[in-house]
């Protein structure tokens, strides 16, 4: 237990340290006129995730044996998520921001997830509060995948059963406890190699891709993906997930800068 709250810390010092150069260097950016209100949506969504690590830390520091209740870092990871949610839609056209279907598969995903913590903390009113920015989250990321084909049909059909499978997993755990540990490794595996698949496909966009708009898109899918693993995981899986979750920051920034260079935003 000890140990896995000392690599907590360290990771969110981590993540802290890389988040405060981010901010530094995505204010520096030279950007075009109609790239100043995404970079400073994305910004802005990097200091709320700074202000969330910090008040972490400072309670893992102070109270490590109590689990954190709903407080200021939690205000601050749902301003992260809606002013990432925010930027995205700076390069998605306005007559592409309205879908009832992908509204209808954003909710066919985000409302059994909501329900699997609500089902893990207890915490009802919370995980509702924090749901909702993470559902608007998706719903602009599945736009973007729309809009830039990130996933062909063949793709996308997989990736949808492998998150259904996941859920379904998720929910046996619950149910049939003494098979917990079988069904949490399975679930493990697949999510980490959905992370694996995710950042290998936005580092292959970043080093071929013309445009920095897809990289954008798919980077921001590996963070979205990461912060739900890191949800539904604990003790060294945690750990792990909020490495990889550490390690979408700067390929997010990287696509972004990617963007403004091309001075298409």
């Amino acid at each position: 237990m000890i140990t896995d709250i000392i690599l907590d810390i360290i990771l969110n010092v981590l993540q802290l340290i890389i988040l405060v150069v981010g901010i530094i260097s995505s204010l520096r950016l030279k950007v075009s006129e109609k790239g100043y209100i995404f970079r400073a949506f994305f910004t802005f969504g990097m200091i709320s995730l700074a202000l969330d690590d910090i008040y972490w830390i400072v309670y893992e520091v102070l109270r490590p044996e109590q689990r954190m209740p709903f407080a200021g870092n939690e205000v601050a990871a749902s301003a992260m998520i809606l002013l990432f949610a925010s930027a995205l839609t700076r390069i998605l056209p306005k007559t592409e921001r309205v879908s009832k279907g992908i509204l209808v598969i954003t909710l066919v995903f985000m409302l059994p997830v909501v329900a699997l913590w609500t089902a893990w903390s207890g915490a009802f009113i919370e995980n509702l509060v924090c749901g909702i920015p993470y559902m608007y989250f998706l719903y602009i990321i599945l736009l973007g995948v729309r809009k830039y084909e990130i996933a062909d049909i063949r793709k996308g059909i997989v990736i949808a059963v492998l998150c259904a499978f996941v859920i379904i997993l998720n929910i046996a755990s619950l149910v049939f406890r003494e098979m917990a540990h079988i069904l949490d490794t399975f679930n493990y595996t697949i999510v980490n190699m959905m992370t694996l698949y995710f950042l290998i496909r936005c580092i292959h966009l970043l080093k071929y891709d013309v445009s920095g708009r897809r990289s954008i898109v798919l980077s921001f899918i590996l963070f979205f993906h990461t912060c739900n693993v890191m949800y539904m995981s604990g003790g060294f899986a945690y750990n792990l997930a909020l490495f990889m979750n550490i390690l979408s920051l700067p390929v997010m920034f990287l696509s972004v800068k990617k963007e403004y260079v091309h001075a298409v935003c």
